[in-house]
């Protein structure tokens, strides 16, 4: 860090946490190539006056919603006679209070309505549109139920009005594959795909660089360590403003308590590691039980010698593991993100392009996480 005056840290580190936030109105960097996709799927629905949809996928923190909301925004100035619904699946709840919100969104009342006769308004609604209407809705995948037929309904409005245009943003990459293996022969016009990978260690520290350029804070080195450490275990850019937070935090507590006029990198880096360190240790005294199910399941697997699984593997043995000692089992999209979970605490990590997850630390340290459990134990001494 910068050699500053203990008056202006205050002033200085307040301006950083502020350009740190996840939420600041900011450009979006790094997710040209991806906005550019977007941005020319929606232009190309306008254009030709027809219907379509996009599903997104990508982990947590590689920016899909900001490139959203960046076109969206862009679509409302360029193009004339658009609206834009913009809905969270998840803070909504439940089907219901989301399809309350779109119709009230569209002018339609929703007293009394409950979800089959709220889509029944809203699809005789898009029959009568003479615009177009974009509606992206965030982490679609909380859509996903038994039957899935509220999910499949949603996927076919582009069927119903050529004026319809859906842009579905989740995290899981194979959710269109695996929650909804009909809807090729249900809808006339399937979703295209557009996947978001983790940003790179140089994306990374570009963003932060562009995030404090004005504040004049933090140095170079430090940011490309913090970096570093977050590329290399989730990509994420949310844990990596989070990790400058932070170490901002304690940079600025610490110059103040030793009367220090400098805080230099070197601090940050080791605040940085500390944080790690501390998560990790933290995921491994409080991992929930499922995932110490789903990591008892994966060391099973390595005694055949699998050390490499796709979800759908692992959710085959998994199911067949609960089955035996009579245990409720997930499904297989709070399968797929348990082991993110556990990717994101270092627990995992993918292995290859092929979305095959393995090990990330020791068979030893492995079974320390899992040894508080009698009943998981156990299961590792089945034979069945």
């Amino acid at each position: 860090l910068k050699m500053i005056c203990l008056t202006e840290i205050n002033e200085s580190v307040l301006k950083a946490m502020k350009m740190l936030r996840f939420t600041a109105k900011l450009e979006v960097y790094c997710r040209e190539k991806e906005i550019d996709q977007i941005s020319t799927f929606i232009t190309n629905c306008i254009k030709n006056e027809s219907s379509g949809s996009l599903y997104i996928a990508g982990y947590p923190g590689t920016g899909k919603t900001m490139s959203v909301t960046a076109v969206m925004n862009q679509a409302k100035k360029t193009h004339e006679n658009v609206n834009v619904v913009f809905l969270n699946c998840m803070n909504a709840k439940s089907p219901l209070n989301l399809f309350r919100l779109l119709a009230e969104n569209v002018g339609l009342c929703t007293k009394g309505k409950n979800v089959q006769t709220l889509i029944f308004a809203l699809e005789k609604h898009f029959k009568k549109l003479n615009h177009t209407l974009i509606i992206c809705l965030d982490e679609i995948d909380c859509l996903c139920g038994n039957s899935n037929s509220v999910l499949y309904r949603t996927f076919c409005w582009p069927d119903v009005s050529e004026n319809i245009i859906l842009i579905g943003i989740a995290n899981a990459f194979d959710m269109i594959d695996r929650e909804l293996p009909k809807l090729k022969l249900q809808a006339k016009k399937t979703p295209q795909l557009l996947h978001f990978t983790p940003y790179s260690k140089d994306q990374v520290a570009f963003i932060l660089q562009k995030r404090l350029e004005s504040t004049d804070i933090v140095d170079r080195q430090a940011l490309e360590y913090c970096a570093r450490k977050v590329s290399a275990v989730t990509g994420d850019i949310r844990k990596a403003l989070d990790m400058c937070k932070i170490s901002l935090q304690n940079g600025c507590a610490s110059a103040c308590k030793d009367k220090s006029k400098i805080i230099d990198s070197a601090h940050v880096a080791n605040t940085v590691t500390e944080v790690f360190e501390r998560r990790f240790e933290l995921s491994a005294s409080t991992l929930p039980f499922q995932q110490k199910l789903i990591l008892a399941v994966i060391l099973r697997m390595r005694r055949r010698n699998r050390k490499q699984f796709s979800v759908m593997t692992l959710y085959k043995d998994y199911t067949t593991v609960c089955q035996k000692v009579n245990v409720p089992k997930l499904t297989c999209s709070e399968v797929q993100n348990a082991c993110e979970l556990m990717e994101s605490n270092s627990i995992l990590v993918l292995a290859n392009k092929n979305k095959e997850y393995k090990l990330n630390v020791e068979e030893e340290r492995a079974r320390h996480f899992i040894q508080d459990d009698a009943n998981i134990i156990g299961i590792l001494q089945e034979n069945f």
